[in-house]
């Protein structure tokens, strides 16, 4: 796998940190990162972890949901539940113990 260079703009962004914590005052950290038009938006809360994936113009695609769980989650594609958004939002969440991790 080819690491891509993603730029992190986090603290360029401390309205949407504070907002998130606002919104979820259970989040612990927050990371924001871009590639391109792609932005990724990491947020822990106690050991679990959640990723937000938009694009400014197209869809997200395959490449980027996996970019983001194998870069930035630092997860196997099966130990992840990937959900998209009516907006096209796609949101990863890591797949809590309990679930078993296969493929489907």
């Amino acid at each position: 796998m080819v690491k891509i260079k993603l730029k992190d703009i986090t603290s360029k962004r401390p309205d949407v940190v504070s907002g998130l914590k606002a919104h979820s005052p259970e989040i612990s950290v927050v990371k924001i990162y871009e590639y391109g038009p792609v932005r990724f938006i990491h947020s822990f809360q106690d050991d679990t972890q959640m990723l937000s994936i938009s694009r400014s113009k197209d869809k997200v695609s395959q490449a980027d949901w996996i970019l983001g769980i194998q870069q930035i989650m630092k997860l196997e594609l099966v130990e992840a539940i990937i959900s998209v958004r009516p907006s096209g939002v796609v949101i990863i969440r890591e797949k809590p113990d309990h679930l078993p991790r296969t493929a489907h």
